[in-house]
C-alpha cells in the first residue's frame, strides 16, 4: 500500500475509522503472538514434566535396588552374628 492509497483511504473512510482498524489489527496481532508464546511455553513445560517423571521413576528404581541390597546385607550380617554366636556358645 503506497501513500496515495493510504491518503485516499483516510479521506474516504475517515481518520477515526482507519485508526480504529489499525488498533483492532494491533490487538489481534498481540493476541496471536501471546497464543503462540503460550503454546511454546506449554510444550516446553510438558517436555520438562516428562523428563522429571522419568527421573523420578529412575530414582525410585535405584532406591528399590538399594533397599534390596541393604536387606541382603542385613540378612548376611544376621547370619554371620548367629554363626559367630553359636561357635562361642
Amino acid at each position: 500500500m503506497d501513500s496515495s492509497e493510504l491518503i485516499d483511504l483516510v479521506q474516504n473512510l475517515g481518520p477515526v475509522f482507519v485508526i480504529c482498524m489499525c488498533a483492532f489489527w494491533y490487538i489481534k496481532y498481540q493476541t496471536d503472538q501471546q497464543i503462540k508464546m503460550q503454546n511454546e511455553f506449554n510444550k516446553k513445560d510438558q517436555e520438562s514434566d516428562n523428563r522429571l517423571f522419568e527421573l523420578a521413576e529412575k530414582s525410585n528404581e535405584a532406591m528399590m535396588k538399594i533397599t534390596a541390597s541393604l536387606d541382603a546385607n542385613t540378612k548376611a550380617m544376621d547370619l554371620m552374628i548367629n554363626t559367630i554366636g553359636t561357635k562361642k556358645g
